[in-house]
């Protein structure tokens, strides 16, 4: 499912590329947050999807619930509408799940559109308090981590959960606006006993920070604001000392 805020452009290459590297059985679900009429337009074009409609922005935690709620499938994946999918890569994240019922979080490679590993694009490791995005800005190539391996958090840009899970772990956290409430899902579902996984089979292009682009300085104030809250929900366990490498 796709959270779409403005940005045509990008949304129309992101649903392009679910379209064209996704021939499996699947469900694609937009939630409009609150966008003008061009973006309406589009989305009421679409004949091959689920369009949810907001009439403002209700954060991108709150616009995923609502997608993911609309659906029944086994697994869910939240897509930003600024990424684009490349062939085999849903595929690749449902034998990653299949391989362990203990994994709650996959997540692919994430490149940038210039052959870079994007933000976090090869997952988040380090403590609870102290963690890297790890690959951040390097050369792809087969061999740069190229090994699926157990993070500390994964990038909401591509993230697939298991729906079978929700009575344990519940959805995202509503009190994030944006940003955090990826690694609140991770840190949560890693307490529980479950897994969270890098899988480099599969790989998406993220064009890091488009919808936030249109917000200005409220996006650093969303980013802050999510950090406060989680630091302080999770205060009892950020000193664990369990580190990811």
């Amino acid at each position: 499912m796709v959270v779409s805020y403005e940005e045509l452009e990008h949304l129309q290459a992101c649903v392009e590329s679910v379209r064209r590297h996704t021939p499996g059985p699947h469900t694609l679900t937009v939630v409009d947050n609150g966008s003008g009429e061009p973006i309406r337009a589009y989305l009421r074009s679409l004949q091959d999807a689920r369009v949810l409609w907001n009439e403002s922005n209700r954060g991108y935690a709150s616009a995923c619930n609502q997608g993911a709620q609309a659906g029944n499938g086994e697994y869910v994946v939240f897509l930003n509408n600024d990424v684009e999918v490349t062939p085999g890569w849903l595929d690749a994240l449902v034998r990653g799940m299949g391989s362990d019922p203990r994994i709650a979080v996959i997540g692919p490679k994430l490149l940038t559109p210039d052959g870079h590993i994007a933000f976090a694009g090869a997952g988040v490791m380090g403590t609870n308090r102290h963690h890297v995005a790890r690959g951040t800005g390097l050369p792809d190539g087969p061999d740069v981590f190229a090994q699926p391996v157990d993070c500390l958090g994964l990038v909401g840009a591509c993230f697939m959960i298991r729906r079978s899970l929700v009575p344990v772990l519940g959805w995202f956290d509503e009190g994030y606006f944006f940003y955090w409430e990826d690694m609140d899902y991770c840190l949560n579902a890693r307490l529980h006993g479950y897994r969270v996984v890098y899988w480099p089979e599969s790989r998406v292009v993220h064009h890091s920070s488009v919808s936030t682009a249109k917000v200005g300085s409220a996006s650093a104030t969303w980013f802050q604001l999510g950090r406060q809250r989680f630091e302080s929900k999770w205060q009892h366990v950020l000193d664990d000392p369990t580190e990811y490498r």
